[in-house]
């Protein structure tokens, strides 16, 4: 069984995206900061943050909030999100059988209690230092099972929404978002289920990320600039929370749902360099894979690379691809996301979906030639490229929800 797969709801979390809102009408201008840039909180570095939301928009109990980490908060929101748009609140029957499948990192510390911790606070004796002792190790606790609290975001959504169909939840930055959308995919187009919610969150408001990042001296500091303007492991971190509803086409038919758009293809390959494989014959093996599902010679690639050696890698690749009578408008869309690790790949396919609900593709990121301006009198295809790994290259193909009509 080969199901036709479609994608009837989707939110997002980011620097430019503020549940279904999106700001794509930007253009790189050399003498400002954009994108929710802040230069204060972790100085010498940047962060891209994401937009400012309410949570209790999705999140109803306060109790069920207060509980939850950032990440969590907007993962649940972002999911509530796309469920909304896709129509399924409150569907019960749907929900049940519906599969939840998340990618996010390992787990979060609370700095200001570790903070006390490390500044000497004693506790005595008494019944007040006892409360407080009481009160402390359970604020803790989260801190001690970092590997278990992954979990959470599935039986955060679970509780909130319903949603309690299998679950699956993956670990370990970029290549677990990308996992979390292919087994989605596929489950799907094989007719395993007929409705699953997908998505992936990472918040890089977190002292312990910039330390890690910087003791490796790959962050970008004082002053915001482009990845093709920055050294060559440069990057800047960000937060962001994506989730998409994916449906197979006759259930989204059967309820009268209107697709926002089809997801044609997801694909990934495996570079082994070990073994003499070559990192440019998976990629173009990729794109001859994705071009024959291609309905317009016309296409948007949005690029997830963070540095410029990959980045540049891959318009590289471009530049060859183009040559064989296809016209590709390329957006690295790190450039104003920032390394958003586990939720990368999910956001950028959110992008695209919006911009194929605008028929326009988001404008450039950068000054650099290899980002032109958009000039097709449609846009009915978007790729989504995740090449700035050294162990395997993913792609996704996204085409607006009138393609067939």
């Amino acid at each position: 069984m080969d199901n036709s797969v479609v994608i009837t709801g989707y939110g997002s979390l980011s620097s430019i995206s503020n549940g279904s809102e999106f700001s794509l009408a930007y253009d790189y201008e050399p003498s400002e900061s954009p994108f929710y840039v802040d230069e204060a909180s972790y100085r010498p570095y940047l962060m891209h943050r994401q937009q400012k939301y309410d949570a209790i928009e999705q999140i109803e109990k306060r109790t069920t909030l207060k509980g939850m980490s950032e990440s969590q908060r907007a993962a649940t929101y972002s999911a509530g999100v796309a469920l909304d748009m896709a129509g399924l609140k409150n569907k019960v029957q749907i929900l049940e059988n519906t599969s939840l499948i998340t990618a996010c990192k390992g787990g979060y510390r609370d700095p200001d209690l570790e903070k006390s911790i490390h500044l000497g606070k004693s506790w005595g004796k008494d019944a007040v230092s006892e409360m407080q002792l009481t009160h402390d190790l359970g604020t803790m606790r989260p801190s001690l099972f970092l590997t278990q609290l992954p979990n959470l975001f599935s039986a955060n959504i679970s509780k909130c929404f319903g949603v309690i169909g299998e679950s699956m939840t993956f670990i370990g930055g970029k290549q677990a978002g990308s996992n979390a959308l292919i087994t989605a995919f596929r489950r799907i187009q094989s007719g395993q289920d007929d409705v699953a919610l997908v998505g992936g969150a990472y918040d890089a408001d977190d002292h312990y990320y910039h330390l890690a990042c910087a003791a490796s001296m790959n962050l970008q500091k004082e002053r915001y600039c482009p990845i093709n303007q920055r050294e060559d492991n440069e990057k800047i971190l960000g937060s962001a929370a994506s989730f998409l509803v994916l449906e197979s086409e006759s259930h989204a038919k059967e309820r009268g749902a209107n697709p926002c758009g089809y997801l044609r293809n997801v694909c990934s390959k495996r570079v082994n360099p070990v073994l003499g494989g070559r990192k440019s014959s998976v990629y173009y093996d990729l794109w001859s894979e994705i071009i024959s599902d291609l309905k317009s010679r016309s296409v948007g690639c949005l690029m997830t690379a963070d540095s410029k050696h990959f980045l540049f890698e891959e318009f590289e690749y471009l530049k060859n691809i183009s040559k064989k009578d296809i016209d590709i408008y390329c957006r690295a869309t790190s450039n104003v996301l920032g390394a958003i690790e586990e939720a990368s790949f999910i956001t950028s396919i959110t992008l695209a979906l919006e911009s194929l609900k605008t028929n326009t593709l988001c404008g450039r990121t950068c000054n650099s030639s290899n980002e032109r301006e958009f000039r097709s009198s449609s846009l009915e295809s978007i790729v989504v490229s995740q090449a700035d790994n050294t162990r395997s290259i993913n792609m996704a193909l996204v085409e607006a929800g009138n393609v067939n009509e």
